[in-house]
C-alpha cells in the first residue's frame, strides 16, 4: 500500500478511536470488537472516492482540483511492480534449492563439482 493509503487507513482506524460513544475501555475502539468490524472505516478511508467528499478548503469550502485527484489515483499505482520485484531472488533461490534437490545433490556433492 502507498504511504497516503497508509495514512488513510490508519485515519479511519483513529476515527473509529475518536467517535466512540462508549466510556468502557474494553469495548471503545477498536477494542473488544469482530475484526472485519475494525477494518471497515480504514477501508472505507482507503478508498480515495471519499478523499473527494471530505477533501475540501477549510475557509472557503471549495473541493480538492480534479487534475490533482486524478494525480493523486496516478501514483496509487507508481512502481507497484517493484514490490514484487523485490520477491523474485526468494522465489528463484527457492527454486533453484529444490532443482538441486530433484538432481539429487547435496551440500557435499555441490561442493566437490565446483
Amino acid at each position: 500500500m502507498p504511504p497516503v493509503g497508509t495514512v488513510f487507513h490508519e485515519f479511519g482506524n483513529a476515527l473509529q478511536h475518536m467517535l466512540t460513544k462508549q466510556d468502557e475501555g474494553l469495548v471503545a475502539g477498536i477494542h473488544g470488537i469482530e475484526w472485519d468490524a475494525v477494518e471497515l472505516p480504514s477501508q472505507f478511508m482507503e478508498n480515495w472516492d471519499t478523499l473527494m467528499s471530505i477533501a475540501k478548503h477549510y475557509e472557503t469550502g471549495e473541493t480538492l482540483p480534479e487534475e490533482i485527484y486524478q494525480k493523486l489515483l496516478a501514483a496509487r499505482t507508481f512502481r507497484a511492480g517493484t514490490l514484487s520485484l523485490r520477491q523474485w531472488p526468494e522465489v528463484l533461490s527457492a527454486d533453484a534449492f529444490s532443482a538441486f534437490e530433484d538432481a539429487g545433490l547435496n551440500d557435499d556433492k555441490i561442493k566437490n563439482l565446483t
